[in-house]
């Protein structure tokens, strides 16, 4: 077609060259005079069309006709014959969601109420996708304000609008997951916010739910395991809310909930009991079948509230109220747990300073032979002298220390502490056994760290102490959580020459089945089968088959919290070959370790 119009501009050319050096023609009239202009202006219009590069458009409003660029036309999959000649039919490509504002724009600009037409929009393509266009137009002839024909310019910005949606997405959803992030469910929490202002009886709610050992998970199966679980919890949390709900990942293992419309706060407390049922089914992670938890805090909609994030606040001062009630739970906020959250907080504060100012220090209590009162060798156990309050009991920071992650930094100096000390009584100390240890405690989150070996065989290497002379003190918990990896950490304990034990044996998990699993050296009987050991019964009993078991598969036994010269008698008959309690010393400071020697043999006599 372009070589067509350029052939009939060469003949006109050919003929005007021709018709000057003849005798020039009688003047046409003035009617055929204007008809060859509009067949020229209608020439030029298409050779401009068809020149362009951009996708040009030029429209008779009047007809409604439109002519359009072969780039218009092929940026929409068109042929010249699909081109739709027609503006109605080009507007009938407007996605709906465009379609009432783009239509209102061109009638304005059309009628002169606007003076330009820059508008986005979704096109449809012929192959039915949507592509979004720019499109800037400017009027090139008006009567009486109103445009008489319109040219205009667009663009595909696809790639632009979908680059542009990506970053606005990943400013507002979580990566992982795909849901809101918490800037989203804030902005969210504000809407529920403002409307309750104006509605005096909307009630909303909102759950803050924390899976409980999701680190533990994390650290042993690996990050791509730890984000494929969080996804599949994403997805049962979205099966247990309404539709007009919202849901965000808020932190690492942490959701929000926002319950919309309630009609009762046990409607929240119902949705709570949901979301438990659905976290508390295992999920195949990688061939691994994984089981979860969750901690869930409840905070209702109150006209106390002023700003969105303090909603969040309290939920997640509830949500910590549900762990440290036993976890796999649900608190609702009320005030004395605001009051307890500032005191925690305070109290965390204060241990961080603690650890800098050099606030912590180890006492050492000692294991001793119940048949002959000699010490075998020392429990490491940390205190904490505050500079106001005193004594800290650890029954009261060490769980502080759990949360906020503290421990792993604490847990690392209480070991080099313990080991360079016990290297220096190896040395100095006369009377004590060259084949006696020392025991530190060591927590589910020290435990669970990938390089635990590797940094306790530095930690051994610069003290100078012996693997053997080191024995790490376990949980039944911190091991029953994930047995698979348990069993690969202790492989690699037992590799370093350490010795390992389960502390409080009887008060966790409980599973003597898997005992023989597990290469362990020593069982710790919990003080409280041990203070009720001198009554014959069921717990005298239990204390009878542990031991035993522990022996069968190699290990020794200790006994905790012995008080009473009777305990010691029948544990002994029970074949307990060890124990620790007050009969035999309190926990002391390093400057009365010496004088213990004495002592024990002296109340063993």
């Amino acid at each position: 077609m372009l070589a067509a119009v350029g052939a009939r501009c060469r003949d006109r050319y050919h003929r005007r060259t021709v018709s000057r050096q003849a005798d020039p023609p009688p003047s046409p009239p003035a009617s055929a005079r204007g008809a060859e202009a509009s067949t020229e202006s209608k020439d030029r219009l298409v050779l401009a069309l068809r020149a362009s590069g951009n996708g040009v458009w030029d429209l008779n409003v009047a007809t409604g006709e439109v002519h359009y660029s072969p780039r218009w036309k092929q940026m929409m999959g068109l042929s010249d014959q699909e081109a739709p000649a027609q503006l109605a039919t080009w507007l009938d490509r407007l996605h709906p969601e465009d379609a009432v504002r783009v239509r209102a724009e061109l009638k304005s600009f059309s009628d002169g109420l606007s003076s330009t037409f820059d508008v986005e929009y979704r096109l449809r393509h012929q192959d039915g996708t949507y592509l979004w266009m720019q499109n800037r137009a400017l009027a090139a002839h008006r009567e009486r304000r109103r445009a008489t024909r319109i040219v205009g310019v667009q663009n595909d910005v696809t790639r632009h609008k979908t680059e542009e949606e990506q970053l606005l997405r990943d400013a507002f959803h979580d990566g992982v997951t795909g849901l809101a992030n918490r800037a989203l469910f804030i902005d969210r929490l504000g809407r529920c916010f403002r409307r309750s202002r104006r509605q005096k009886d909307h009630l909303f709610a909102v759950l803050l739910v924390d899976m409980d050992r999701f680190q533990i998970i994390n650290n042993s199966l690996g990050h791509d395991a730890g984000d494929r679980l969080l996804v599949s919890v994403a997805r049962r949390l979205e099966d247990c809310i309404r539709a007009g709900d919202s849901i965000a990942r808020v932190g690492d293992d942490e959701f929000a909930i926002i319950l919309d419309d309630l009609t009762a706060p046990e409607d929240a407390t119902r949705a709570a009991d949901r979301v438990q049922a659905a976290m508390g089914r295992p999920v195949l992670i990688g061939g691994q079948e994984v089981t979860t938890s969750s901690s869930i805090g409840i905070a209702l909609s109150k006209a106390t509230y002023e700003r969105p994030e303090d909603l969040l606040r309290d939920a997640d001062t509830a949500m910590h109220r549900a762990k440290a009630h036993g976890r796999s739970r649900f608190e609702i906020f009320d005030i004395a747990m605001h009051d307890q959250a500032m005191a925690r907080l305070q109290l965390e504060h204060d241990l961080r300073s603690a650890v800098e100012l050099s606030q912590l220090r180890l006492v050492y209590q000692p294991i001793v032979r119940l048949q002959t009162g000699s010490i075998v060798g020392f429990e490491a156990l940390l205190r904490w002298q505050h500079p106001r309050r005193g004594m800290v009991s650890p029954v009261e920071f060490i769980p502080v220390a759990e949360e906020s992650g503290l421990i792993v930094q604490i847990g690392r100096w209480v070991m080099v502490r313990a080991c360079k000390q016990m290297r220096l009584w190896q040395h100095e100390l006369a009377g004590m056994p060259p084949d006696a240890t020392i025991s530190v405690n060591l927590s589910s989150r020290q435990f669970s760290q990938q390089d635990l070996a590797p940094d306790l065989a530095a930690i051994l290497k610069d003290s100078g102490l012996p693997p053997a002379r080191l024995k790490l003190e376990l949980t039944e918990s911190a091991i029953m959580e994930h047995p698979e990896s348990a069993a690969v950490q202790l492989e690699q304990l037992r590799a370093l020459d350490v010795g390992t034990a389960i502390d409080d044996f009887g008060t966790g998990y409980s599973s003597l089945a898997y005992l023989h699993r597990f290469p362990l050296d020593t069982l710790k009987i919990d003080r409280s089968f041990v203070s009720a050991v001198t009554e014959p019964g069921r717990r005298q009993q239990l204390v009878r088959g542990i031991v035993t078991l522990a022996h069968n598969l190699g290990m020794d036994v200790v006994a905790e919290g012995v008080e009473t010269e009777a305990q010691r008698q029948v544990l002994g008959e029970l074949g307990c070959e060890l124990g620790q309690g007050y009969l035999f010393a309190r926990p002391v400071e390093v400057a009365d370790v010496p004088a213990l020697f004495a002592d024990i043999r002296t109340t063993m006599s």
